[in-house]
């Protein structure tokens, strides 16, 4: 391993990230369709970001470095001095030169490729945690409307209550007047006896003045009373 070029080490860094970030990918989008009705923020989603990002930096600062060790080995090569005068060698050296301007080109597009991806990601990020807020905010004014129809509720609980009290002293009053209504008709029935003995008295007893005027006071009382019952 020692002896591996920079250009395939480089590029066997770059398959591996590419591979976790396919199995992060896949993983993302599952858990996306499996909660595509409740959409909640990935608790580790930003740390598995945060965790692939620092492998990208470190991974683009090595290719810089290649870059800058395969531009000084170019540089070294086109120079006059230290040419060596072998087309054999000439041509090994351009090959695997260009081989590792190639190498390093591809490195560069994949990693571009995955800087979108990961960009990408970051946007769905943000608006999976924006619609978490939205959601939160929904929430919560549900709760506070939840909360004013369960006031409103015992109000009116407490108001039928009040109503069947009512309800029931109105019954109460209603049998009291029955009864007030019965003993007024049992009033006006003896009022009719009592006329009746009055009249025959009369008619038969002229002399009995003074007793029909107890009984016209009699009378009068009875009245009163039935007066007042009915108030």
């Amino acid at each position: 391993m020692e002896s591996e070029p920079s250009a395939v080490r480089l590029r066997r860094k770059l398959t591996e990230l590419s591979s976790e970030y396919s199995t992060e990918k896949q993983v993302h989008t599952r858990s996306k369709s499996a909660n595509s009705r409740a959409p909640t923020s990935d608790p580790n989603g930003s740390l598995r970001y945060r965790r692939m990002r620092r492998k990208v930096d470190a991974l683009r600062t090595q290719i810089d470095a290649a870059l800058h060790d395969n531009y000084l080995t170019t540089s070294a090569l086109n120079s006059p001095t230290d040419m060596i005068p072998t087309r054999d060698d000439d041509s090994t050296l351009k090959k695997k030169n260009d081989e590792q301007n190639l190498v390093t080109s591809e490195l560069i597009q994949v990693l571009n490729s995955k800087q979108t991806k990961i960009d990408e990601l970051e946007q769905q990020l943000k608006g999976i945690e924006q619609q978490e807020s939205q959601w939160k905010t929904k929430y919560e004014r549900e709760c506070r409307r939840r909360e004013i129809v369960q006031q409103k509720l015992i109000e009116l609980e407490k108001e039928l209550q009040n109503r069947q009290r009512q309800s029931k002293l109105l019954f109460q009053l209603q049998t009291d007047i029955e009864q007030l209504h019965l003993a007024f008709n049992a009033l006006e029935t003896e009022n009719s006896q009592l006329n009746a003995e009055l009249s025959f008295f009369r008619t038969n007893r002229p002399q009995s003045t003074r007793l029909s005027s107890q009984i016209d006071q009699f009378r009068h009382e009875i009245g009163q009373t039935c007066h007042e019952s009915m108030c």
